[in-house]
């Protein structure tokens, strides 16, 4: 997928800013029950994001270092993705557990992904510090997501969000390389 972090909603053009009000709604709507029924207390929201998925042409650039900071900073206090299908394609969800930290593979077997449909207007709404997500789309589709943040008190209490972990392990990683 290509992803384009949208930094300053207010440069955003009429659609995409009424989207981006939605999630910012919907996370205030949702916050009490993500409280009451997860023990999550969302404090802010991060910055939305517009993925493209589906068969895609030319060249997708690797990550760099700044990057993965900005997407590191998302992912740290992120607990609860925010994913509306924009469309025009239709696909599937495909959410899967996250592994435990230190699981080398072995073992048991892990659980087949669980598919959930997705069209035009679909809104979902993940436990990102518990289940991987990737759309699948047999033509090209826009999705809009968005990290729901946990107050520190609620990060402090939970184990790290695994992407934050390994988006930490690469950068510590590049930084080493980059010193040598």
């Amino acid at each position: 997928a290509r992803i384009c972090p949208l930094n300053s909603p207010e440069d955003l053009k009429e659609g995409l800013k009424a989207l981006d009000q939605e999630i910012t709604d919907l996370a205030q709507a949702t916050a009490p029950f993500l409280s009451f029924k997860l023990g999550l207390h969302i404090a802010s929201r991060a910055r939305a994001v517009l993925h493209e998925t589906g068969p895609l042409e030319g060249v997708i650039e690797r990550m760099t270092e700044d990057e993965a900071y900005a997407w590191l900073l998302d992912f740290r206090f992120g607990r609860v993705m925010c994913i509306i299908c924009v469309g025009p394609g239709y696909g599937d969800f495909q959410l899967e557990a996250h592994e435990p930290s230190g699981a080398s593979g072995e073992g048991e077997p892990s659980q087949k992904p669980l598919k959930v449909a997705s069209s035009p207007g679909t809104v979902l709404l993940v436990r990102s510090d518990k289940l991987k997500i990737r759309h699948l789309c047999r033509k090209r589709c826009f999705l809009l997501s968005c990290n729901f943040q946990a107050s520190a008190a609620t990060n402090m209490r939970l184990p790290a969000n695994p992407c934050a972990e390994r988006l930490q392990e690469w950068l510590d990683v590049r930084l080493r390389h980059l010193k040598n």
